[in-house]
């Protein structure tokens, strides 16, 4: 069943009154995958850790847990929930154990080789170059870093009306060689199964 596009809409960009309330089930709805997600990223206390497009910030407080003695950041293209975020996450950020910043994927406001880890949880649907965002991604990430990308089937984005609003509904296998293109080491495909059939595409930097 497709959802109405102001739904749509929101999905990709939460704003207003409604994009709290999107927040808020983004959050709900994105808890397994993001929990599959951390856990593929192998991270450690000393890790930089950088969440592109983390909508309702569900995924910071484990970031912030397992990254005690790094960093996280996170990078959104909503101006509303960057706010939120900086609201929401003030001791941290003035304690410099976080940073938020306003952006999309493809022009990261970070220099080369900032990051031990990237995350990415039901984004790259409405990334506007997708070639682009995954280059920006291996440009950030230190050699031999990773990248984590959960994404959902490709019949089930079209069957909620994905493509009516122009959003991206590649499976998982053309986002993974979308991956390889951008310059990735390695590759891999994974299930999470969490009842949405999502897959984990883990990507490595060259070392």
């Amino acid at each position: 069943m497709a959802l109405p596009r102001f739904l749509l809409r929101q999905l990709s960009q939460p704003q207003g009154l409604l994009g709290s309330l999107v927040a808020l089930l983004l959050n709900k709805g994105n808890a397994t995958q993001n929990e599959s997600t951390i856990a593929a990223l192998e991270l450690q206390p000393d890790h930089a850790v950088l969440d592109v497009g983390f909508g309702g910030g569900v995924s910071f407080h484990a970031l912030l847990a397992a990254c005690k003695e790094g960093k996280v950041c996170g990078v959104e293209i909503s101006e509303d929930m960057v706010a939120r975020a900086n609201k929401r996450w003030r001791a941290q950020i003035e304690a410099g154990r976080m940073e938020i910043q306003a952006g999309g994927a493809d022009s990261l406001p970070w220099s080369d080789g900032t990051f031990d880890r990237i995350l990415t949880v039901n984004t790259l649907y409405f990334w506007p170059d997708l070639d682009a965002g995954l280059a920006d991604m291996v440009r950030v990430l230190k050699p031999g870093g990773r990248f984590v990308a959960s994404v959902t089937p490709a019949e089930l984005l079209t069957r909620v009306g994905f493509d009516t609003m122009g959003f991206r509904t590649d499976g998982p296998e053309q986002h993974a060689d979308a991956c390889r293109r951008a310059g990735f080491a390695t590759v891999e495909t994974r299930a999470t199964h969490d009842g949405k059939q999502s897959v984990l595409i883990i990507c490595d930097a060259p070392g």
